[in-house]
């Protein structure tokens, strides 16, 4: 971690805790542990490689990002901590401690290193929290049951080595199962985070007065009913988040509006509670087989369950109170087997026979059976025949109980039991180990010829043995089949997708969000298409950037460009996210491409409060929102559209004729209006295979429950362009008092930057599409300084500048270090600063980029006025987001965006505009190219 990121608490966390470890007498040890943490956590780099995912977690309590390893485990706690008044500060990845672990006799066995998930500070004491997901817990419990135990009568798991090394700080140790913490809550927190932070006005107050006299009234008031008597979600939520109304945050999903109550106080609630439970029905049985009956009564630690439904990977309960919750059935199976669980519904190995598990020839069978016992029928079966059947009926009540009583067990019949030792069951699986389930990936005949080569071996190795009696190649082959190893044999990538996708009856944390805005996927692919510019010259294929909305499945932004994916490309998108929707996410779920992981993306989620989630390396299915999307612009446009190059994934197959490249007409203009009037129009307005209306109408009828919040709109102006602008490659430049700041061999200069001490430091920001112009922060202000004998720079973006430079000192050969030192001295504005010089096709790319980006005003509004320029007006960013105007959809928006939104976009230059959607298609003559509007330079600097 550089030294930048360190984190000191301020004077109130400082104090306090200096005041706790005298109230507390804290040990030397633990104060200099905690201490240590402040001054070096996080103490090692968190990751995702074991199929987790990463979370940078943005906190307002700390001032600081955190890093996190869990989306259901630390994120949750992460969470809890964040929102709890008594916790004072909290810490993520403590430095390592060596743990000493005994035995029962209290011998030490040997020492461990270990990392704490969390220290906690709290009012009254000093926490150090393991988060561990329970799997893994019961897993260790099994390897070393002394360490790591469950606490019936407390319902919690213990570390005793963790315990013992911090009881001897003074600090209080905890292990936290992720089952342990109480998901509807953090749901509930998450939900009306929004309402808690933002301030009372006036129009709320007859309002709150109304709903309380209605509750005074009736006690009891629907949230869906109160909605239709004229209360505004905004409002109910608002009541519901400061307590003016009494929900109960622990056990009321507020998310769930069809079932959700406002209540007048919390002893009303308890009476309604009382009445649930009384009308609580029993569960129903369901049909199938599964490790617990539907209905089943399980004990643990301490509390009682009823089983409701069991999958092939978690159990979902109910507990006496009547709420929900999800076991994972590895860890009940274990619990079970350690006799730690009480349970009176597991399915025995022969237990009764149940209808699902007969098929339509067994019940055809078993009725004329019965048939022929009630009329004595010796026709079809004989008189011995009979007694048996009746025999088997005897005492069984009910027709469809007799049918079952009477299913015959024709297909377990025979002996199935292997016809070899478990000797040479282990040669086989030796066998299929060493050559089947490798790399190279023999077949299975080769594999066969291994094993019988090992079986001659194990017989001159042990002559005192029998000889191993050698199984047939169709046996072997179904051993092998049964022992085969996809990840082994192909790899994880190719076992994730052969993988089978097993789903969970019980989400605690719904991973694409609950509201609209809340979680945002981001991803890029270079799109299919061969594209041009006016004059025809080929431009080649472009980049394709989207965010999508993992609740409403909604197109959010859209970039399209001809540069690669970079965390310039990441802002953009941000800035045009906030450009279409006047909002900003809260969650961005991305993959793992360096252009996520920045410093600049960083800083601008953490200034506008916005949580990071990355998911696991090469699992896809993370990113199911975003991957459908962009498979959905490919299948649906681009395929239509003249010049695709999706043939191209098989060269070998493509002819001339049908080569993409051969026939490319479409400009990026073109392309983006194409691909955009497809996501922002005929997408959002067609019905959705699974919501069952158009994403459209899915948003409006949502945020009719979910509330507008109208309170968290961003304007789009000229502080949003300040904080998508990336920083320069190395963030802090010194100050020369009579010339600026050196950037990108360049001197840059503004009137705030005169008058400094020698070896003062600035922020510096780089303008992507304005290479005269660099934004610098002095005393917490920001400038645009504007380069020194630029004017050769005028219209060049800063990636124009960059690939120039660069391909210069490749020419220079041998020379480059002279090259660079004559540069330095000389400017670069010396230099031949045009990079159709070097690469005619750049030029021409970023032409058609700058003009694409223009059109839709994600340039124009960035450029300062004059009086931003000339030093007379800072922008006002310096104090984070709290100083952004508001932009509630209800009122007037400001005449500038006015102007952004009414003045019609630049004619396109396409050559070919085709309208693929609703079955339209339209082919627009090509403009010439004089007949180009000219944007001016003031435009977009």
């Amino acid at each position: 971690m550089s030294s930048n990121d360190r984190w000191t608490p301020n004077q109130t966390q400082e104090s306090h805790l200096e005041n706790l470890f005298v109230r507390l007498n804290t040990p030397q040890s633990g104060r200099i542990f905690v201490r240590n943490a402040i001054a070096e956590a996080p103490s090692r780099p968190v990751s995702n490689r074991r199929g987790n995912v990463m979370i940078k977690f943005m906190s307002r309590k700390n001032d600081r990002c955190l890093e996190l390893e869990s989306r259901s485990g630390e994120f949750p706690q992460a969470y809890l901590l964040e929102s709890d008044p008594e916790v004072v500060m909290w810490l993520c990845q403590a430095p390592k401690e060596t743990l000493s672990i005994k035995d029962e006799q209290g011998r030490r066995t040997g020492v461990t290193g270990y990392h704490l998930d969390f220290l906690v500070v709290r009012v009254d004491k000093i926490i150090a929290i393991e988060v561990r997901d329970e799997r893994a817990l019961h897993d260790l419990h099994v390897k070393n049951p002394y360490q790591f135990w469950f606490d019936n009568e407390n319902d919690c798991w213990h570390y005793r080595a963790a315990e013992e090394h911090f009881a001897g700080m003074g600090i209080e140790f905890s292990v936290v199962a992720n089952r342990a913490i109480n998901s509807v809550l953090v749901n509930n927190l998450r939900y009306l985070e929004d309402f808690m932070s933002r301030e009372p006005i006036e129009e709320d107050l007859p309002t709150l007065k109304r709903l309380q006299n209605r509750l005074t009234d009736v006690k009891r008031l629907g949230y869906l009913q109160a909605i239709n008597d004229g209360f505004a979600a905004d409002q109910l939520l608002y009541a519901i988040a400061h307590q003016d109304v009494y929900v109960d945050l622990h056990t009321d999903r507020v998310e769930h509006v069809q079932t959700l109550h406002l209540y007048a106080s919390r002893e009303v609630r308890e009476v309604y509670r009382l009445q649930e439970l009384k009308e609580l029905e029993p569960v129903q049985p369901i049909p199938g087989s599964m490790f617990l009956r539907p209905g089943a009564r399980v004990e643990h630690g301490g509390n009682e369950y009823h089983v409701i439904l069991c999958s092939e990977r978690d159990v979902q309960m109910r507990d006496k109170n009547g709420n929900f919750k999800a076991f994972d059935l590895k860890v009940l199976q274990g619990l079970f087997d350690a006799q730690m669980l009480k349970v009176d519904g597991l399915m025995a190995s022969e237990g009764p026979r149940e209808l699902a598990h007969c098929s339509k020839a067994q019940l055809d069978a078993a009725f004329k059976r019965l048939e022929a016992v009630n009329n004595n029928d010796t026709t079809q079966y004989s008189r011995r025949s009979l007694s048996r059947f009746a025999s088997q009926i005897r005492g069984v009540t009910g027709h469809l109980a007799q049918v079952l009583a009477l299913v015959d067990d024709v297909a377990g019949r025979g002996n199935r039991a292997p016809r070899y030792s478990e000797r040479e069951e282990e040669v086989i699986k030796i066998a299929i180990e060493e050559k089947y389930n490798r790399g190279e990936a023999c077949t299975k005949r080769a594999a066969f010829i291994h094993y019988q080569g090992l079986c001659g071996r194990t017989d001159e190795v042990s002559p005192d043995q029998p000889k191993l009696n050698r199984v047939s190649f169709t046996t072997f082959s179904r051993r092998v089949d049964e022992l085969k190893c996809v990840r082994s044999r192909e790899g994880k990538r190719v076992a994730y997708q052969k993988g089978p996708i097993v789903s969970t009856v019980y989400d605690p944390y719904p991973v694409h969000g609950r509201t609209p805005h809340e979680v945002c996927y981001i991803d890029h692919t270079v799109l299919n298409l061969a594209t041009t510019c006016p004059e025809g010259m080929p431009l080649q294929k472009p980049t394709l950037s989207i965010a999508a909305d993992g609740f409403t499945t909604q197109a959010r932004a859209l970039i399209l460009s001809y540069d690669p994916p970079s965390t310039t490309t990441v802002l953009l998108i941000l800035r045009d996210y906030v450009r279409r929707n006047h909002r900003l996410p809260k969650v961005l779920s991305l993959d793992n491409a360096k252009e996520f992981r920045g410093n600049n993306l960083k800083s601008f989620c953490q200034l506008y409060g916005i949580h990071l989630r990355f998911r696991s390396p090469a699992e896809p299915r993370g990113g199911a929102p975003i991957e459908s999307l962009i498979g959905a612009v490919e299948k649906e446009v681009v395929s239509e559209m003249t010049g695709n190059t999706i043939a191209m994934k098989d060269p070998r197959l493509v002819t001339k004729s049908v080569n993409g490249f051969n026939h490319a007409e479409h400009t990026l203009l073109s392309a983006y209006n194409i691909i955009e009037d497809y996501l922002f129009v005929e997408r959002e307005t067609r019905t959705h295979p699974v919501l069952g209306v158009s994403p459209a109408d899915f948003e409006r009828q949502q945020l009719t429950v979910t509330g507008e919040r109208a309170h968290l709109y961003q304007r789009y102006d000229e502080n949003l362009m300040l904080a998508t602008s990336p920083f320069a490659q190395r963030v802090f430049h010194k100050v020369c008092p009579r010339r600026g700041v050196w950037v990108d061999n360049m001197w840059y200069r503004h009137a705030m930057l005169r008058g400094h001490r020698k070896g003062f430091k600035v922020r510096v920001r780089i303008e992507p599409f304005a290479a005269r112009v660099v934004y610098v922060e002095v005393k917490g202000r920001w400038y645009a300084a504007v380069g020194t004998n630029s004017r050769d720079l005028d219209g060049r973006t800063a990636r124009e500048i960059q690939i120039t430079l660069r391909e210069k000192l490749k020419k220079a050969g041998s020379n480059a270090r002279a090259e660079k030192l004559t540069l330095k001295e000389g400017g670069a504005s010396k230099l031949s600063l045009k990079p159709e010089d070097f690469d005619e096709r750049l030029a021409r790319q970023q032409a058609e980029t700058k003009f694409v980006l223009a059109s839709k005003c994600l340039l124009g509004a960035s450029a300062p006025d004059e009086s931003t320029l000339n030093g007379e007006r800072p922008f006002d960013f310096a104090r984070g987001p709290a100083l952004l105007p508001e932009l509630p959809r209800s009122k007037q928006m400001p005449e500038s965006e006015q102007l952004l939104q009414a003045s019609p976009p630049p004619a396109s230059s396409a050559s070919a505009v085709m309208q693929t959607l609703a079955g339209i298609k339209q082919a627009a003559q090509v403009p010439a190219v004089q007949n180009r509007p000219v944007v001016s330079n003031k435009g977009f600097f």
